[in-house]
């Protein structure tokens, strides 16, 4: 604060000696201020995953650029003879504002969000050789100030357009101030905030080294050294605050993450297993100690297949795991086999697989094991088709016995009928017995 203090009385006192001097030596420390923290934050890039500071950062190189020709082109300093006016300084001075604007803009949508670095200097690069096209070459960009008149409308409306997207931009980072570190948002707040009181008293001059120019051009220059301050102090004296901040937040959520997927694995109704290449357990949750019947810290390094698997399967079983692992054979979909538990009991358990890779995404570094033990419900099913074959049976022998009844009742009937008919059948007459002598 002492050194900036001394920095904007000493850039004061020079406009006593010459208001060019001043002018130019403010442009030169505001556009130092903006290539410097342009080349910070690019360099530092990869490790933002919030698009606010980017926006701003990158817009800064441009606008410092625009700022220098600005410099050049004002009043007195003769680098364009063309340009007799303060119109063209004041042209210029309009398109750093016009890139300002747009920056902050943007960085209001990005904040919280990713943006692309190369993207944004697309746009602003963009935004830039159309301004120095208009102003320099096709020469259709309005007249900002006229000289025995002063400003033009169209510059004053400009600014009040810029200053309209710089209170945008603080309600937007106020409202957003969670997302940024408590320093870092008092001084960029404090940088918007002064650079659009800057904006405001640049409408008020009538002549380009009139008090209000003075005051406007010294309030920007306490503007930067609030930005000055937000990135370059602390992003050197304290660089784990911007640059890694987000980095530091992702980590959290990341860890928080972490611990839900823990608290889901452990409280999965199912077994879950992780193991290694060489088919050691890194890892099981409750439900995979309760079924084998162990605590975790013993059962961890312990090899699956020499440890669980009955002597009856492990060959089989070891076999698919080594291949799945070299990637000789896909993972399937689902597998049941038994498991041997602490008292030397089996389970039968079905499983599903999912493999884990390494960081490159190609080598699989071991498998995921969810498994759902359903040794009861194989004892059920096996009860049930059991109980099925006997009703089976039964229901083969009841149909063969009513079979048999029926071909017996057919008997029956066609015998009853033959009873009745020898009932009504006509007697025989019966010859007289012979006369006895």
């Amino acid at each position: 604060m002492l050194i900036g203090g001394i920095l904007c009385i000493g850039l004061f006192l020079t406009h006593f000696v010459d208001y060019l001097l001043f002018h130019s030596l403010v442009e030169i420390v505001t556009a130092l201020v903006g290539f410097s923290i342009f080349a910070l934050i690019w360099n530092a890039r990869r490790f933002f995953s919030d698009g606010f500071f980017l926006s701003l950062g990158t817009a800064l190189f441009f606008v410092a650029g625009i700022d220098m020709l600005h410099m050049l082109a004002y009043k007195g300093m003769s680098v364009f003879p063309w340009a007799s006016s303060a119109n063209l300084a004041t042209q210029l001075w309009l398109a750093g504002r016009l890139i300002s604007a747009l920056s902050l803009v943007i960085a209001v949508f990005l904040i919280g969000r990713k943006a692309k670095a190369w993207m944004l200097f697309s746009v602003f690069a963009v935004a830039f050789a159309g301004l120095l096209l208009s102003i320099f070459f096709w020469k259709n960009f309005p007249a900002a100030y006229v000289d025995g008149v002063g400003l033009t409308d169209f510059k004053k409306n400009i600014e009040c357009i810029v200053i309209g997207c710089y209170l945008f931009s603080l309600i937007g980072i106020f409202h957003r101030r969670q997302e940024f570190d408590p320093p870092i948002f008092r001084w960029t707040f404090a940088w918007i905030l002064f650079t659009a009181v800057a904006e405001f008293v640049f409408t008020l001059y009538r002549a380009p080294d009139d008090g209000f120019n003075l005051g406007g051009h010294l309030i920007r220059l306490i503007s930067y050294y609030f930005i000055y301050r937000a990135v370059i102090v602390v992003g050197f004296i304290h660089p784990y605050d911007l640059v890694f901040r987000n980095l530091e937040k992702n980590r959290e959520e990341l860890e928080n993450e972490r611990n839900r997927v823990r608290q889901y694995f452990e409280d999965a109704g199912f077994m879950m297993i992780v193991l290694d290449r060489t088919g050691a357990l890194v890892s099981l949750n409750r439900q995979a100690c309760r079924v084998l019947g162990v605590e975790e810290a013993e059962a961890i390094g312990k090899n699956w297949f020499d440890h669980f698997i009955p002597e009856s399967v492990k060959k089989e079983i070891r076999s698919s795991f080594e291949k799945m692992i070299a990637g000789e054979i896909k993972l399937f979909h689902f597998y049941e086999n038994p498991l041997l538990t602490r008292n030397g009991s089996e389970r039968l358990i079905r499983w599903r697989h999912a493999a884990l890779y390494d960081e490159s995404g190609i080598t699989i570094r071991g498998l995921l094991l969810s498994g759902e033990d359903i040794s009861e419900q194989r004892a059920i099913e096996d009860i049930l088709h059991l109980r099925t074959r006997e009703l089976t049976a039964l229901k083969t022998e009841l149909e063969r016995l009513r079979k048999l009844l029926t071909t017996r009742d057919l008997r029956l009937l066609a015998l009853k009928d033959e009873v009745e008919e020898l009932k009504v059948r006509p007697e025989e007459p019966q010859l007289p017995f012979p006369p006895t002598i």
